[in-house]
């Protein structure tokens, strides 16, 4: 399950690309299909955020500010990412 924030994050995220990258988009087949691409991609590249941060904390054992310097990010999301990813972990069966 994600959580609303994440959702608008990535939504946001995705228009900031479509509207940097209109031209190409717009000469596009389907802009429909576009920015389910650019979606798609933002999910995906959001849940290999949550990874990374889970493999820094507690595989290379470093702390929430140097997780948050080593992917260019603030101590406030990597505790964000850290409880949801452990959360959806946890919810599995």
């Amino acid at each position: 399950m994600r959580t609303w924030s994440t959702a608008d994050d990535l939504l946001q995220d995705c228009l900031v690309a479509l509207y940097r990258h209109w031209r190409k988009a717009s000469a596009a087949e389907s802009v429909d299909a576009y920015v389910r691409s650019m979606l798609v991609h933002a999910f995906l590249a959001e849940r290999t955020r949550q990874r990374a941060v889970l493999v820094l904390r507690y595989w290379e054992d470093l702390d929430v500010e140097q997780t948050a310097a080593a992917l260019g990010c603030s101590a406030g999301t990597v505790k964000s990412q850290c409880w949801l990813r452990r959360w959806l972990l946890g919810r599995r069966p």
